[in-house]
């Protein structure tokens, strides 16, 4: 019985343990997902930045990275909580002193912009005074900002219309603004005409959007809202709505709240008719900027410093998707004057002794090639045969004898030293 108790209790036990093993893998967080996005430097290098020192120990860097999608397309959604900052693989987005991240625009890429005009019945009582005025505005602050943009002008009304196609001319394009009494309609299908202006943007222009002037009133439209914001999504083409005054049409119907959309999720904004138009063209050129110019400034535990290597790293990060790029920053503060010195005085002794082993050198090759050659030796002259002076005969070289009993007197004999007595 025992025995049954402590099997039935090691049974538990163990259910019990994979339990919590099976809710702990439950539990357990997705692996990260793979990174989609890619986020570089402009322009590429190793040193991409600028840098300066903003204060006495601070210093500011400032550079523009680009981050795209997968697809390569440019990613413009981003806020500066998007990106964060690492030094040599240590996050430091919370110690920076000071951290500024801005859309902008690098590149001769024109910006392609399609103007919805709305020309319906509804829209008559204020067309002059705030819809046409509006586009008016927006097409003078253009022009004399010198922007780099091509248009294209739509009227909606019950029908859509292109009245001006592609132009750079801006004059040419607020010449062709259609007056409300020439093309009025019964009702706008701003939908369908949204959809028409998008049809007619370049897909693969770089930067692109749509401005409607409306009252915002669709009766017309039959086409789901939906269906413009996913195109407009899908081109990345925000679409900006410049509306009526409440008061001049006497309350908004429910349209105005799916014009709001309209823009929101194409990354577009609203506005209202008489809006500063610097304030539009302000809003166009963050939504379309491809490039983010960030500046951050680094204070003295992270400032560069002589001979310290480190790599600054920014990463981007949208939903599940990520990515980053890193650069070096391995910049001297600057030398010392005494290093300047010492380094000087070094090359001046080196510099002065090469010299005087250049002058050795020298001075000894010249005495080498001034100095005569000494006279060569004369080969001594070989032993010649003689004559005997008694019979004429031969005697060879060291014959003292001749073969008729001459003999050469020999040399005298070496006297005997003393002798000790």
């Amino acid at each position: 019985m025992p025995g049954r108790t402590m099997l039935a209790a090691g049974l538990a036990l163990a259910c019990a343990a994979g339990a919590a093993r099976g809710e702990a893998q439950k539990a357990a967080p997705p692996a990260p997902a793979e990174s989609r996005l890619k986020v570089a430097f402009l322009p590429p290098g190793e040193y991409p930045y600028r840098i300066s020192e903003a204060r006495d120990g601070v210093w500011q860097f400032a550079f523009n990275v680009r981050v795209t999608d997968e697809a390569g397309d440019p990613v413009r959604t981003l806020t500066p909580e998007s990106f964060t900052f690492a030094v040599n693989g240590q996050d430091v987005t919370r110690q920076l002193l000071r951290r500024q991240v801005e859309r902008t625009q690098v590149g001769p890429e024109p910006l392609h912009l399609a103007l919805v005009v709305d020309v319906s019945t509804s829209v008559q009582p204020v067309y002059e005074s705030q819809v046409l005025a509006s586009a008016r505005a927006l097409l003078a602050g253009l022009r004399q900002a010198g922007a780099n943009v091509v248009v294209q002008v739509f009227a909606a009304g019950a029908q859509v219309g292109l009245v001006q196609d592609s132009t750079q001319d801006l004059s040419q394009a607020e010449a062709a603004l259609p007056a409300a009494a020439e093309t009025a309609g019964e009702a706008t299908a701003l939908n369908e005409a949204l959809y028409a202006a998008l049809a007619r943007v370049p897909p693969k222009a770089e930067r692109k959007a749509i401005v409607a002037f409306t009252d915002a009133r669709n009766e017309g439209s039959t086409m789901a809202p939906a269906a413009v914001t996913d195109r407009a999504r899908q081109l990345q083409c925000p679409i900006f709505i410049v509306t009526a005054s409440v008061d001049a049409l006497g309350g908004r119907s429910f349209h105005e709240r799916d014009a709001e959309n309209l823009t929101r999720y194409s990354g577009g904004r609203s506005f209202a008719a008489g809006t500063d138009p610097a304030a539009i063209q302000q809003a166009l050129a963050e939504a379309t900027a491809a490039d983010y110019a960030v500046t951050v400034e680094l204070g003295p535990d992270l400032a560069p410093a002589d001979s310290i290597e480190r790599t600054l790293s920014v990463a981007a990060s949208v939903g599940e998707k990520a990515g980053q790029a890193a650069a070096n920053y391995a910049i001297s503060k600057g030398i010392p004057t005494w290093t300047w010195l010492v380094g000087a005085a070094a090359g001046v002794v080196l510099l002065t002794i090469l010299a005087a082993l250049l002058i050795v050198v020298s001075s000894r090759r010249g005495q080498a090639a001034a100095a005569p050659a000494p006279a060569p030796q004369a080969a001594p002259e070989p032993a010649r045969a003689s004559e005997c002076p008694a019979c004429g005969d031969r005697m060879f070289p060291g014959q003292t004898m001749c073969r008729c009993g001459w003999t050469a007197e020999a040399p005298p004999a070496t006297p005997p030293g003393p002798t000790s007595g």
